[in-house]
């Protein structure tokens, strides 16, 4: 990827703190650009450094948003879209109102293994009798007639929801979620398939896969769910294209991280391996990338099969969208693993969401722990500009601008990564630093593995008995409730991409356990640990002896 286009996007300089804006508006259709352009923030007079625009509500604003972008270089301006996953044209939504695709062909969704109709159903009947009930469950399905020999009559469709399974009996909402209207079917020529449907949505059953897989069926022009999704969002972006000044792509609310169950891509009857979606995704990731120009970019969920092709993460929720901060310290370790791995230019954005009762009473602390964890990752900040709460939104953008001095970029360029942890003292052993082995060791045991040191570095290699994973714990005395910080360097010397440190355990009561992490063959990693409000104790004792951390 040549990254020289990119130089001008302040994003790029390595100047802190970023700040950002999700999900831009307007999201209505302006008749004069003066107008559009006054629905655009500008947070302490500033615009943002990145801003993800969900354009596709209103076309008839690509033309400004081109301009808008062409006027401010400094801005990186990405265009959003859900690539995964989403409701038929037409639907209406109760959740994301991203959810709502262009597709409108039967053919693009993916469907389960179905089985045939056993009687004919009439325009009105809300009971369907199927010839066998395997795969039927509660949910979304769809009904389609078919040829004699099974081919599939595209175009005589309708979808339902499915309420309840009695044996080979089905009770059934008739012409759901953008469906044609209700419509006969006849017994043996009509097909009926569960749709696998994506739980990420706030809506339960209306968001489906798109079968983005070689053996998706073609509509009528010979397209399949991927030509029309390319289309759609890809198509505006390119030279000469209504969006050709915008930066790239956000994949957002649903990236392609997910395996559809229980899927049959061919619609063939038979279930099909996961595998054969997921080379549906390396296809689709390697034509985008060929779609895009050099100097633009695609952010998205960090999915590190696809190293070469993501620049960096759609970060929703400072942890997770419905966990803000308490395993942040799965943030910093997966951002630090991407940052380490790849080779792309880096833009990411941060924002919190989904925050509880209790969270949102502590609003300005969740987004100030925001901005800071943003600007020593890297991340641009989403920025609130105050929709009814304007002063306490000024307070949450207060590090952002330096205060009442309301200057960007403030912070300027890092001088290097430090760990305040790390400056504390190393409470495994009573160690002298980070490779003290010789105080460290007494303090760690292995299960299912050895350790021993090579050239300076702990190695742990597994025995090979005993079921299981290898566990290493770590032994130490906490004198008072405290948190606790484990920090180390790692690399995995087997082929796996991806090798999961699982369930991270403290042996004492803690506020906040550690969140997971992974190792992988391809570098070392910076991994950490964090349990917040560890318990301890003074003079020894079970209070006093501590806790263990130990992992698969």
């Amino acid at each position: 990827m040549n990254s020289s286009g990119l130089l001008s996007k302040s994003i790029f300089r390595g100047e802190f703190p970023l700040v950002a804006e999700f999900r831009s508006g307007p999201r209505n259709a302006k008749p004069r650009y003066d107008l559009w352009k006054e629905s655009q923030r500008k947070p302490e007079g500033f615009y943002v450094d990145l801003q993800t625009n969900v354009l596709r509500f209103a076309p008839e604003n690509y033309r400004f948003a081109n301009e808008f972008a062409a006027e401010n270089p400094d801005m990186l301006m990405l265009s959003t879209w859900r690539a995964a996953s989403g409701q038929p044209k037409g639907a209406t939504t109760d959740g994301d109102p991203l959810g709502i695709s262009t597709i409108d062909f039967a053919g693009h969704w993916v469907y389960s293994p179905g089985t045939t109709l056993a009687s004919d159903l009439s325009e009105n009947s809300e009971t369907i009798r199927v010839e066998s009930s395997d795969n039927m469950l509660k949910g979304p399905a769809l009904l389609v007639e078919t040829r004699r020999n099974g081919e599939k009559l595209w175009n005589k469709f309708e979808y339902v929801l499915i309420k309840k399974v009695d044996g080979k009996n089905l009770t059934v909402r008739r012409s759901y979620n953008g469906s044609p209207p209700s419509r006969e079917f006849p017994a043996d020529l009509t097909y009926v398939a569960p749709i696998p449907w994506d739980g990420r949505n706030r809506e339960p059953y209306t968001d489906w896969f798109f079968n983005l897989s070689e053996f998706c069926p073609t509509d009528d022009a010979g397209r399949t769910a991927m030509d029309v999704l390319f289309e759609d969002m890809v198509e505006p972006l390119s030279r000469g294209g209504e969006l050709e000044n915008l930066g790239g792509l956000d994949l957002a609310s649903g990236p392609l991280t997910v395996t559809p169950d229980n899927a049959d891509y061919d619609v063939d009857g038979t279930l099909d391996l996961g595998s054969v979606y997921r080379e549906g995704v390396a296809t689709f990731y390697k034509r985008l990338r060929r779609k895009l120009r050099p100097e633009q970019i695609l952010i998205t969920s960090l999915d590190y099969e696809f190293l070469g092709y993501i620049n960096g993460v759609n970060q929703e929720g400072l942890a997770n969208p419905n966990d803000p901060w308490k395993d942040v310290s799965q943030t910093v370790n997966n951002v630090l693993a991407w940052k380490a791995l790849s080779t792309l230019p880096w833009a990411s954005i941060a924002f919190v969401q989904n925050l509880n009762k209790e969270e949102d009473e502590l609003y300005i602390q969740m987004h100030r722990l925001l901005n800071g964890y943003s600007s020593c990752l890297g991340l641009a900040a989403d920025v609130e500009i105050g929709d009814g709460y304007e002063g306490v939104d000024a307070l949450t953008r207060a590090e952002l601008f330096k205060g009442d001095e309301k200057e960007k970029h403030w912070l300027g360029k890092p001088l290097g990564m430090k760990r305040t942890a790390a400056l504390t003292p190393n409470i495994l052993g009573d160690a002298s630093g980070g490779t003290d082995w010789e105080a460290m060791m007494p303090a760690m045991d292995s299960l299912r593995a050895t350790l021993a040191v090579d050239d300076g570095e702990l190695v742990l290699s597994p025995t090979g008995e005993g079921s299981g994973y290898m566990t290493l714990t770590l032994t130490f005395r906490l004198r008072r409730k405290s948190d606790v910080t484990v920090f180390f360097d790692a690399l995995s010397d087997d082929e796996q991409l991806e090798r999961k440190i699982l369930l991270p355990r403290v042996s004492v009561p803690v506020d906040v356990p550690p969140a997971r992490a992974f190792l992988t063959s391809l570098d070392y990693l910076n991994v950490s640990f964090h349990a917040r409000g560890a318990e301890g104790g003074g003079g020894g004792g079970g209070g006093g002896k501590g806790g263990e951390l130990g992992g698969g």
